[in-house]
């Protein structure tokens, strides 16, 4: 196994949810969303929460060369896995114009040349 995500496209990917996600917990808007105890404000705050532990493991990356194989390989899936639950979040706005077609991706396609080209 290899790594397949890269730091840039955790962060293109976490980017792209926040956007989605952020202006409906910002008071400023004058939603009350997020900031209420119905279930629709606890659904905004676990999956902004989310998105947020998933991109977290985007810096685990940085440490790969570092690690022996066995850490190593927890890399690779821990990364495996935070991207594909991001993926996941974000197929609910591949109809968006800011929707990159990477997102739509599994982990192990990311590292494979883009056919076409």
């Amino acid at each position: 196994m290899a790594l397949n995500a890269t730091p840039e496209h955790f962060e293109r990917l976490h980017a792209f949810l926040k956007a989605r996600i952020d202006p409906l917990l910002d008071p400023a808007t004058g939603s009350k969303h997020g900031f209420a105890d119905d279930d629709a404000s606890r659904a905004l705050r676990a999956l902004s929460h989310q998105i947020d532990v998933e991109f977290a493991a985007a810096s685990l990356i940085g440490e790969y060369e570092k690690e022996d194989a066995g850490g190593r390989s927890y890399i690779e899936r821990r990364t495996d896995a935070a991207w594909d639950t991001l993926r996941g979040i974000g197929r609910h706005w591949e109809d968006h114009p800011d929707y990159l077609p990477e997102f739509g991706l599994h982990s192990f396609d990311l590292s494979k040349p883009a056919s076409g080209s």
